[in-house]
C-alpha cells in the first residue's frame, strides 16, 4: 500500500502528504491517549496536511495541556461547536481513525512521516516564486 497521497493545491502544485500517517497518529491517541507526550515532542498542528487533522490534533494538544482526559466523545463534542464536523460524520470518523490503527507502538514512525512531509511541502512553498 503506497502511503503517500497528494492533493493538488490551487496552483496545481502537488502538495506531499500521508493521509495514512496522519490518521494513524489521531487513532492512536485516541486508542492509548497517553501516547500524545511522546507525539507533542515530534509534530506540531501544522505539521499535519489536512485542515480536519489539524484541528483534530489541536483540540487534542488543548486537552491535553489542561489535563483533561482525551476521549473521543470529548473530542467529537469540541468539534461539533467549531463546526469542523457534524454529530454523524465526526463520530464515524473518529472511530474510523481508532479502527485504522495497525500499531500505537509505532506512533513515532507515523510522526516522522508527518513531519517529513511537512519539511517537504514547506521546500516548495520557499521555492514558488
Amino acid at each position: 500500500m503506497n502511503s503517500t497521497n497528494s492533493f493538488t493545491s490551487l496552483e496545481d502544485v502537488n502538495m506531499p502528504y500521508s493521509l495514512e500517517a496522519e490518521q494513524a497518529v489521531l487513532g492512536s491517541i485516541l486508542i492509548e491517549p497517553s501516547c500524545i507526550t511522546q507525539v507533542l515532542i515530534l509534530v506540531k498542528p501544522e505539521y499535519f496536511y489536512l485542515p480536519q487533522h489539524r484541528s483534530i490534533f489541536t483540540i487534542m494538544q488543548e486537552l491535553d495541556a489542561l489535563g483533561n482526559k482525551i476521549d473521543p466523545l470529548i473530542v467529537l463534542e469540541k468539534l461539533k461547536s467549531e463546526k469542523v464536523y457534524d454529530d454523524a460524520n465526526g463520530k464515524k470518523y473518529l472511530f474510523q481513525l481508532a479502527d485504522l490503527v495497525p500499531s500505537t507502538e509505532n506512533v513515532e514512525a507515523y510522526c516522522n512521516i508527518i513531519r517529513e512531509r511537512y519539511y517537504k511541502r514547506a521546500l516548495i512553498n520557499v521555492s514558488k516564486p
